[in-house]
């Protein structure tokens, strides 16, 4: 019989992928970077917003909380497809006039 080990700390990363307040640290921090360089929009991956299962779908229940908590925040999202060859999806996050 074989077992795989998980520690504590491993425990604990998986269990913060479900909490919507990391997702939404890691945008702002991404927001701050970008509107200290001028810019009034950002594109992120985090939270699976790029994962393949959004195209045609709607955002699960942690993705759903990051949209509600920056639009609570001020900002604009919108998640965004484009189609080519191959298909990209993203979250973009705007705070403009």
């Amino acid at each position: 019989m074989t077992t795989e080990t998980l520690t504590a700390a491993e425990a604990l990363r998986i269990s913060k992928l479900k909490d919507p307040s990391v997702y939404v640290a890691a945008i702002l921090t991404c927001v701050r970077r970008a509107a200290e360089a001028g810019q009034t929009s950002i594109k992120t991956y985090e939270c699976g917003f790029g994962d393949g299962r959004l195209y045609g779908g709607k955002p699960d229940k942690v993705q759903q909380a990051v949209l509600d908590e920056l639009k609570r925040l001020g900002y604009r999202t919108e998640i965004r497809v484009m189609e080519s060859q191959f298909v990209d999806i993203w979250l973009e996050v705007s705070w403009k006039d």
